[in-house]
């Protein structure tokens, strides 16, 4: 909001994941002939306005990257207020929730299938 910009065109890809999401709401038998399939997956994304579609693992990989941001020594010395910030909050000093069930909630309903979220598996196994 402080730079009136689409930062790294996170609102870009949620719009376009949530344009799929609704389509496969209505139909979703759909999924394994579309982006459940991982030739199909694959092959949108050399078509800019189908890769849009199909923005799930770059959520997630956004979402973990802000997590991450949490851990940078530098960061924690700042004083950010930022909805992050409040899901990390502390109770009793113990986390509330901890990193991976908060990039889990933060990228809820992202994947249709679990065959099609292997790598947003893989990003959250790896944070």
């Amino acid at each position: 909001m402080e730079q009136e910009k689409d930062v790294n065109n996170i609102i870009e890809a949620i719009e376009g994941r949530l344009v799929y999401n609704s389509i496969i709401g209505q139909a979703p038998y759909l999924h394994k002939y579309l982006f459940g399939n991982a030739f199909v997956s694959w092959l949108s994304s050399f078509i800019p306005a189908v890769a849009v579609l199909n923005s799930s693992r770059y959520i997630v990989a956004f979402a973990a990257q802000q997590l991450q941001r949490y851990q940078n020594k530098e960061f924690n010395t700042a004083d950010v207020r930022d909805m992050l910030d409040r899901f990390k909050r502390f109770k009793d000093e113990e986390q509330v929730m901890s990193d991976s069930e908060l990039l889990s909630h933060a990228t809820s309903n992202m994947c249709l299938a679990p065959k099609s979220c292997l790598h947003e598996q893989n990003v959250a196994d790896t944070y």
